[in-house]
């Protein structure tokens, strides 16, 4: 959670709001992973026997395809952070989508 908040939130807040808050956005984002993880759990508690059964007629490609995008869905977000700050790119504003001087 902290790799996908500390970055919009520093665009908009100062560092002295970010550690002044920083606390509540924790609670905050534990709260959400607990909620998203008990949502998850009633949608999905029960029905792994049904999706066995769509998957067993999946082709090896079809299967493999879908793996990576998977893995894309996954890597995409981290690896577009890590190129962001290895431009060197600190400045940029994440409203306009422009780097500022």
């Amino acid at each position: 959670m902290a790799i996908i908040t500390t970055p919009i939130f520093k665009y908009f807040l100062t560092k002295n709001e970010l550690a002044s808050h920083a606390k509540q956005f924790g609670w905050v984002a534990g709260l959400l992973a607990l909620v998203l993880y008990f949502l998850n759990y009633r949608k999905y508690d029960g029905k792994y026997d049904n999706y066995l059964l769509q998957w067993k007629d999946e082709s090896p490609n079809k299967r493999f395809v879908k793996g990576i995008f998977v893995i894309l869905s996954l890597s995409l977000p981290l690896i577009s952070y890590l190129l962001i700050k290895l431009i060197g790119i600190n400045n940029f504003n994440a409203l306009s989508g422009t780097i500022l001087p």
